[in-house]
This record gives C-alpha cells, sequence and structure tokens, in this order.
C-alpha cells in the first residue's frame, strides 16, 4: 500500500472475459447492429439478391462487435 495514494484495489473480471467494460460494450454494439440490420433486410424486401447482399453486410457488422 502506498500512503499517497491509498489502497490499490484489484480488477475482478467476469469468469471468461479478460476485459470486462471492453466485452460488455462490444456485446451491446453487437445487439444494436442486430437490431439495426434485421430493420434494413425489411427495407430490403423485394429483391432477393440486393436482401442476399444486405444480409451479408448485416451480418459482418454484428459480427464486427464480436
Amino acid at each position: 500500500m502506498d500512503p499517497e495514494i491509498g489502497p490499490i484495489r484489484d480488477v475482478y473480471g467476469l469468469p471468461g472475459f479478460q476485459e470486462p467494460f471492453s466485452a460488455m460494450s462490444h456485446l451491446v454494439g453487437a445487439a444494436v447492429f442486430a437490431f439495426l440490420g434485421y430493420g434494413l433486410l425489411l427495407r430490403g424486401r423485394g429483391d432477393r439478391e440486393r436482401l442476399v447482399y444486405l444480409g451479408i453486410y448485416a451480418f459482418s457488422c454484428v459480427l464486427l462487435f464480436r
């Protein structure tokens, strides 16, 4: 213990996660992009090719935050 700054506390992580804040913020980001990707797919209805490309884009955006 350093008398100038006080006791140093240990950071306790979530089981299976190295950095808990980063893991939770990325999980929230993935959920937001999944919701927005669903809306994007709804707007792309009508053309099968466009729906496939938008699906690939939405899926890759969700995996970006994984």
